[in-house]
């Protein structure tokens, strides 16, 4: 058996623990528009130091693709270790899905994940409700 604990990132515009305000909101005419929480504050809800080393295991991500969302991009240390993108399903009017499922992405103890969503929104309206959230088991080594 494997103790693995379940961790939920998400980006939102401001604090709250309604998980109905797990949101963001992008601008009007917005091309390739990317949201990431301000990585210098503590205790933000998209980023996540991680106090012993282990294992990622199965992971997603969220976005919406219907409002314009295209992916989710995951980052290990600053840099880009993953673009989880969402696509509209095949004979499927408004059904999207992102990537997810099976991972091993191996953590060191310190290491830091953060997530930023991109989305694109053509109108002349802000898009209110965005979603950017990333899903996770983290299996911590036995040694720490």
């Amino acid at each position: 058996n494997i103790k693995a604990d379940f961790y939920l990132m998400y980006l939102q515009d401001k604090p709250s623990c309604n998980p109905d305000d797990y949101v963001f909101t992008v601008p009007p005419q917005a091309q390739n528009f990317s949201y990431e929480q301000d990585l210098t504050e503590d205790h933000t809800p998209g980023v996540l130091t991680f106090e012993s080393a282990g294992e990622i295991i199965p992971a997603g991500a969220h976005l919406h693709g219907w409002e314009g969302g295209k992916q989710i991009n995951l980052y290990i240390n600053d840099e880009l270790y993953k673009e989880h993108t969402t696509s509209l399903v095949e004979g499927k009017k408004y059904t999207w899905e992102s990537e997810k499922g099976p991972v091993s992405i191996s953590i060191n103890k310190g290491d830091v994940i953060s997530i930023e969503a991109v989305y694109s929104n053509p109108h002349e309206q802000p898009v209110i409700g965005a979603m950017g959230m990333y899903g996770f088991f983290f299996a911590p080594n036995n040694a720490d």
